[in-house]
């Protein structure tokens, strides 16, 4: 009899402890480091424990699918000035990710969109061809309609990428 408690107790800390995250949060946590800007998964998880006085609640990020991140270092001393993380999920276990990396110690490069789906805690680059002129220089994520839109350097609208319900689609703008 012991044994068994000890067994549903074990089990259910486990679930428990999963729970503790948003899916946001959690996604973010798992994504290989090549899309959250060479920060592996330990970095991820300093960051977010030293900054959750400042985050949103879970209902909040739960609601909302968005996780805006301040200024975060690599290991390599490489300064990051911020990333977001927008979630769309489609049915659960599956959905999709989009994160920006914003580059912070090197002022020529553009912030870098990256584009997942999810399968479980399987992960995939999914990102669509944008016919664009060029990078855009700003991203900015609109969580209620699950899409970012791209802007140049003059602010002008250059891209728009929105979560379909089963995959990212993307289109420039005029």
């Amino acid at each position: 009899m012991k044994i068994v408690s000890h067994a549903v107790l074990c089990g259910a800390l486990m679930l428990s402890s999963c729970r503790n995250h948003a899916p946001v949060t959690r996604h973010f946590l798992r994504v290989p480091a090549e899309y959250a800007g060479g920060l592996s998964g330990i970095q991820r998880a300093k960051w977010l424990k030293e900054n959750r006085r400042r985050l949103p609640d879970r209902k909040s990020l739960t609601a909302t699918g968005h996780l805006v991140l301040p200024e975060i270092s690599t290991l390599r001393g490489t300064v990051l000035r911020g990333m977001e993380v927008l979630h769309a999920p489609e049915s659960p276990g599956r959905g999709g990710l989009a994160v920006i990396t914003k580059p912070g110690d090197n002022l020529n490069v553009w912030p870098r969109l990256d584009l997942l789906t999810y399968d479980h805690a399987v992960y995939a680059n999914a990102l669509p061809k944008i016919e664009a002129s060029g990078a855009p220089a700003v991203w900015r994520v609109d969580p209620g309609r699950k899409a970012i839109t791209g802007y140049s350097g003059s602010g002008r609208p250059v891209a728009e990428v929105w979560w379909s319900g089963s995959g990212w689609r993307a289109r420039r703008l005029p």
